[in-house]
């Protein structure tokens, strides 16, 4: 009993200390952070890699130009449809949510359900240019494509901030530079290429001004500000995984371990370990 008692103590009391004065410091806890659905993820790309598929049909098939514009089931409806997908995803996200009071974890939970439901609208309303009865253009086949290609990778994009959930402590410890990963592909497929497709129409073939191209500059003004940092934490990973994959132990052939340092026996341990990595 008196084992047990001091046990749950010593939990208690780093988790006492944990909550106290360590101003923004949160070590882990891997009992309580491990995420509850590891494959929340997963869910995501599945719907939408099927969400991704009923889009290529429909734009493909031209239903979108053969819809009514003033009638309920029309153009505008189907665009609701699709950005339906942000509650779909706010909804995996807001399962991460557990009783443990964890304020960084709560609040990166807050800021990615808003900030993805933000990326998915933005992407419904990039395919709405496809739509002729509101943007009154006539694209050719490689520039069809290209939108739709680009709306659907901005659609898979968030299954990279899932994957972050369900690491422990949300991948704060990760080595891995998910957050930098996520900002260089968002940056390089969804808001330059839709902040240029936006003003050349717009300047070129006389398009409506979309208020999603101020979101677009925003975004690539606020990471050019931090992209020193973010390819720095890159060129970090890059180096500490070229230096484990140096430091592995060479193969050895099993018909020479009986040769060399291995097979001799009245080396020290020290000595033989060190000539195993070279």
């Amino acid at each position: 009993m008196s084992s047990s008692n001091s046990v749950n103590s010593g939990r208690t009391t780093s988790r006492n200390s944990s909550n106290g004065s360590d101003h923004g410091l949160y070590p882990i806890d891997c009992f309580a952070q491990v995420s509850t659905f590891p494959f929340s993820y997963i869910s995501w790309i599945v719907y939408s890699v099927i969400l991704i598929a009923k889009i290529v049909v429909l734009f493909k098939a031209e239903v979108p130009q053969k819809l009514p514009t003033d009638g309920f089931f029309g153009s505008q409806m189907m665009k609701f449809a699709i950005g339906v997908a942000t509650i779909i995803f706010s909804l995996l996200v807001e399962a991460h949510h557990d009783f443990h009071d964890d304020p960084p974890r709560h609040d990166y939970i807050k800021s990615l359900s808003y900030g993805m439901a933000m990326e998915i609208i933005d992407s419904t309303s990039f395919l709405g240019l496809l739509i002729g009865s509101e943007s009154h253009l006539v694209y050719t086949w490689r520039m069809e494509n290209f939108i739709i290609a680009l709306s659907s990778l901005n659609l898979m994009l968030p299954a990279i901030s899932l994957y972050k959930l369900t690491l422990p402590s949300f991948g704060s410890t990760n080595t891995v530079p998910l957050d930098a990963l996520y900002k260089i592909l968002h940056l390089s497929f969804v808001n330059v290429p839709y902040f240029g497709v936006r003003v050349y129409l717009w300047q070129f073939l006389g398009a409506d001004v979309s208020v999603f191209i101020i979101k677009n500059l925003y975004f690539i003004i606020g990471f050019l500000r931090e992209v020193v940092s973010e390819i720095r934490k890159i060129q970090v990973y890059c180096n500490n995984r070229s230096k484990v994959m140096r430091q592995m132990p060479k193969i050895i052939p099993m018909g020479k371990l009986n040769e060399g340092p291995i097979g001799n026996m009245d080396k020290p341990l020290n000595t033989e370990l060190e000539n195993c990595r070279l």
